[in-house]
């Protein structure tokens, strides 16, 4: 199912918006089950071997001065209503990516020219949606990044900066007895700017987060391996590194059974990642905040979970002899339970640390907002996996950069 759309190369890059590519099976008497992946080598920019794509690509430039043009996601749609049923590939083509079956509505900015601004990008929208019905989904990729075009200098301007990049929305829901059984481990709602080229002051590409969130009510969610939730963004480099803002990742269960088992690798996590990156620069590294990651479980049983909350914020590196390291900023990790039953395995992290960049004479400040974990009449219990020792770190730490 493709619905992509992709912009012409000429002396301004074209814009390329996707379209709408969706699967929806409704009432009980309805079931779409695909049972092989894309087979084939669809390895252009209009599918990438994605079995679901609605991905926007701009194209690129190649006049004097002649900005890359934008790229703007689309959206992908899975949806199993009112006793229906949607069942995608247990396993993936050979010739996918990552080993994964692929969900796709990216946006990415066109190349810049002598001097132009990389193209814009701008991330998609991606539902996978059980409403009393059945989704299932083997080893996948399910993403809405957006990737700012490079820019690049070529013989007419010695500068020519990255293209900003927003993350786009991805959202998994499951509500009135609905079941989904999946494997998730790959795929984002996040941000990565564009690199900027010259010696100049070419900057590198700001990035933001999007939005990426997993929603359980009075349902079932059976997951293999990991479940990715992640609005991670990195600031494109150049002279002056891009700068990262915003994000929110988050997984709710209210009223359900939520259960992670171990893939072969013995991986059984929930990842729920707003961390950002700012880029790294040659005179001032990009300052890097994070977006704000969150689980809150409400009369639900959890179990087999390795737990990561993550929402730290990293600043970019300068690496001139003068340099300033970005600032890094810390988002808010929060973990709330009322009246549930929580396993956990392993080792577990609640992180909202900020990290000054290094200069080569300034380091980077540091800062956070902090981590807030709240249980009321709930259980928790850590368990071995076998491997290490089972605890859980809390950490929220401000560590500036270091410099001469």
């Amino acid at each position: 199912f493709n619905a992509a759309g992709i912009g012409g190369n000429g002396p301004i890059g074209g814009s390329g918006t996707g379209g709408t590519s969706s699967i929806t099976a409704s009432d009980p008497n309805s079931a779409f089950v695909i049972v092989t992946d894309v087979q084939t080598g669809f390895s252009d920019a209009r599918n990438t071997n994605a079995i679901l794509a609605a991905n926007g690509n701009g194209g690129s430039a190649n006049g004097i001065a002649g900005n890359g043009g934008a790229g703007t996601g689309g959206t992908v749609r899975i949806s199993a209503l009112q006793g229906g049923e949607v069942a995608l590939p247990a396993t993936a083509s050979p010739f996918s990516l990552l080993g994964a079956i692929r969900i796709l509505a990216q946006g990415i900015g066109g190349f810049s020219s002598d001097g132009g601004t990389g193209g814009t990008a701008f991330g998609g929208n991606g539902q996978i949606i059980a409403d009393d019905g059945t989704v299932s989904v083997g080893r996948a990729q399910f993403s809405v990044l957006a990737i700012g075009g490079r820019g690049q200098a070529g013989n007419t301007n010695s500068d020519a900066d990255g293209g900003s990049a927003f993350g786009g929305s991805r959202s998994i829901t499951a509500t009135n007895g609905a079941t989904i059984n999946a494997e998730l481990p790959f795929g984002s709602a996040g941000a990565t700017g564009g690199d900027g080229d010259g010696i100049g002051t070419a900057r590198g590409g700001f990035a933001a987060g999007g939005n990426s969130s997993v929603t359980v009510e009075d349902s079932t969610l059976n997951i293999l391996g990991n479940l990715a939730i992640a609005t991670v963004a990195r600031g494109g480099s150049g002279a002056v590194g891009g700068n990262t803002t915003d994000g929110e990742a988050r997984f709710t269960s209210s009223n359900s059974t939520v259960t992670f088992l171990p893939n072969a690798q013995g991986d059984r996590s929930l990842i729920v990642d707003a961390s950002n990156r700012g880029g790294d620069g040659i005179d001032r590294g990009g300052f890097g905040e994070s977006g704000n990651a969150s689980v809150e479980i409400r009369g639900s049983t959890v179990t087999g979970v390795n737990l990561n909350i993550l929402a730290d914020g990293t600043g970019g590196d300068a690496a001139a002899s003068d340099g300033t390291g970005g600032d890094g900023i810390g988002g808010l990790a929060t973990l709330t339970s009322n009246p549930s039953t929580i396993e956990l395995f392993g080792q577990n992290i609640i992180s909202a640390s900020g990290t000054g960049g290094s200069g080569g004479d300034i380091g980077g400040l540091a800062g956070t907002n902090g981590v807030f974990v709240q249980f009321t009449d709930t259980t928790v219990n850590l368990v071995l996996d076998g491997i290490r020792d089972a605890d859980v770190e809390i950490r929220a730490e401000a560590v500036g950069g270091t410099g001469v």
